[in-house]
């Protein structure tokens, strides 16, 4: 199956998408000043979900992908215009046809050339929140309440 943005962990994507769309429809003006604000909200999001981690380990994945899910919103919105910032020859529509991996390997790249960090990232360890590796952490967690 491919990595195709609509599927459940494609929520953060498939919301991006949406809320660009709205914003294109009443005219986005890409400023350094709402680049910063939505990385600021989307990293404000992602902290609440890290504390929540922390502050009960045993947290399901499904609880995780739940909260994921609500904080989508600001999160995706905040990477698609992360992205069209960062790269202005890209068009919304190239980043519609993306899979899954693509988006966020692009995204991670935009971010990181404007030199802030990447508030979620899947593999690479970079982000506020890396989903592989609070993956690990929350196996280790269970592992370690279930001895």
């Amino acid at each position: 199956a491919r990595n195709h943005p609509h599927g459940k962990d494609g929520q953060v994507f498939a919301e991006g998408i949406a809320r660009y769309c709205e914003e294109l429809q009443r005219g986005t003006i890409f400023s350094e000043e709402t680049f910063k604000e939505l990385h600021t909200y989307a990293e404000e999001e992602i902290k609440d979900i890290r504390e929540q981690i922390s502050s009960n380990p045993i947290m399901t994945i499904r609880s995780i992908r739940e909260d994921l899910i609500i904080k989508s919103y600001p999160v995706g919105h905040h990477m698609v215009y992360s992205i069209l910032y960062a790269d202005h020859d890209l068009k919304i529509e190239e980043i519609i046809k993306m899979e899954l991996f693509e988006f966020y390997r692009k995204y991670e790249s935009c971010i990181l050339s404007k030199n802030f960090k990447p508030v979620i990232s899947i593999t690479s360890g970079r982000g506020e929140l890396d989903y592989q590796k609070t993956l690990a952490e929350l196996e280790l967690a269970y592992k370690k309440s279930h001895k």
